[in-house]
């Protein structure tokens, strides 16, 4: 493990164990995971996905590399809701990522865990962190669209 990530797991109260242990809360063992989302993403990026898990209400056993793998493609695909820090984890204080990562596993036949995950939490946030706007009618003669998938 890189200083840098043992300085930010130490920052965060974070332990990381080995595979074969009990992971509690505050509790990882995908380290590695961390390690790429680093690299790839930035000290800031994993920062706020640990932020998001660790301190959010009943989640901080939820760090798993499915977990924090979608948490920091959100944060990496909608940096506008990331910056809002303090609404992006009151959201994130409503969701029981156990539960979510829980019904997303039972899909993994056709899409990762990830990916389900990412896909469940970008509809809860986009409902609370995005302005609503109203549905606009749809335009006249086109109909339904799977109306037109059938035709």
């Amino acid at each position: 493990m890189t200083p840098e990530l043992t300085a930010l797991l130490e920052e965060l109260d974070i332990r990381t164990v080995s595979i074969h242990s009990y992971r509690g809360p505050g509790v990882t063992m995908a380290v590695s995971t961390m390690e790429r989302i680093v690299n790839h993403r930035g000290r800031d990026n994993l920062k706020l996905t640990l932020m998001s898990v660790r301190e959010t209400k009943n989640n901080a056993k939820e760090l798993t590399s499915p977990t924090l793998w979608a948490v920091s493609d959100l944060i990496a695909g909608h940096p506008k809701w990331a910056a809002r820090v303090s609404d992006w984890l009151a959201a994130l204080d409503d969701v029981d990522l156990g539960l979510v990562r829980q019904f997303a596993k039972r899909n993994k036949r056709a899409v990762k865990v990830r990916h389900a995950l990412g896909t469940i939490l970008f509809g809860y946030l986009a409902a609370r962190l995005e302005p609503q706007e109203p549905a606009k009618p749809a335009a006249k003669g086109q109909g339904r669209p799977a109306a037109r998938l059938a035709a």
